[in-house]
Parts: structure tokens; sequence; C-alpha cells
């Protein structure tokens, strides 16, 4: 994780290339920053409905303008991958290390395949919710069934 953290600072540091139309996450009129959007995600203050515009943004990114973007959500997102993973380590034996890959393997399986709900009146899907819970189940899904690939996991609607 400490790659990915260190790539991230890369990706952000001005002068970056890397930014988001703000209208497209339901800012005004002008383009925001990595380290902006850094800021919006985790602060407690954010509405969830702010958050979940962001993270369609970045997702949307990752999936079609190339791994830097994938970068970009491992970075706005490693605060929580961190703590998953040191829950899923102090709960259950192995290595910490292990743990912790197996959580960003999951993270970036999900970035890349799970599905949301866009239509107007659909289910409204919380970006960062799902790929947390995703990293989680495909730790345990690495664990529990060493060897086996993750299948993809529909978590549309929660």
């Amino acid at each position: 994780m400490e790659h990915a953290e260190s790539a991230f600072d890369v990706l952000a540091s001005p002068p970056s290339p890397f930014v988001v139309d703000g209208t497209a996450a339901g800012f005004p009129d002008r383009t925001l920053c990595l380290d902006e959007l850094q800021t919006i995600v985790r602060a407690a203050r954010t509405p969830h409905r702010v958050r979940v515009a962001v993270w369609r943004v970045l997702v949307l990114r990752a999936r079609y303008d190339g791994p830097d973007w994938t970068v970009a959500c491992v970075g706005l997102a490693m605060p929580g991958l961190r703590r998953r993973a040191q829950l899923l380590a102090d709960q259950r034996a192995g290595d910490a290390e292990a743990w912790h890959d197996a959580v960003l393997t999951g993270f970036l399986t999900a970035v890349r395949l799970v599905e949301h709900d866009d239509r107007p009146g659909g289910r409204l899907w919380d970006p960062y919710h799902v790929l947390e819970r995703s990293a989680m189940m495909a730790a345990n899904s690495v664990y529990r069934r060493p060897g086996r690939r993750l299948a993809r996991v529909r978590l549309a609607g929660r």
C-alpha cells in the first residue's frame, strides 16, 4: 500500500494534469485537482451526495481514462482500505502485509467490475462503500479459498 500511496502523491503534486470537471461532481463550473478531491472525500462534513458524485466520476475515469486514474482512486480510498486491512489482520490469523495486499487487490478488482445504476430513478450507488465492501469480500475470499481466482461480484444496490 505504501507504493500506491507514493504513486498517488506524485500524481497529486502540482502541477498535476489530473483534474475533474467540477460540474460532473456537483460543484461549481471549475476543475478540481486531486488534492482538492482528497480533501472533499475525506472530510466528515462533506455531504453524502457529494461524496457519491465524486466517486462516480473517479471510478468512471479509472475505467475509461487509464491506469493513472486507478492510482488516484486507490490514493483517495487509502485511509478506508488501511482500516479494513487492519481490521482483518486484527481479527484473523495471518500476516498483516498479506491482508493489505488482499484488500488492495479486491479494491482494484472492484474499480473495474462493480456495476452501478445511473438510470433516472435508479438506486443510489455509493461507490466508496461498495468498493470498500468489495475489498473486504475479496480479502475474505482470498483467505478462505487459497489459489482460487476472485469471481465478479455484483453489488449494485448493495
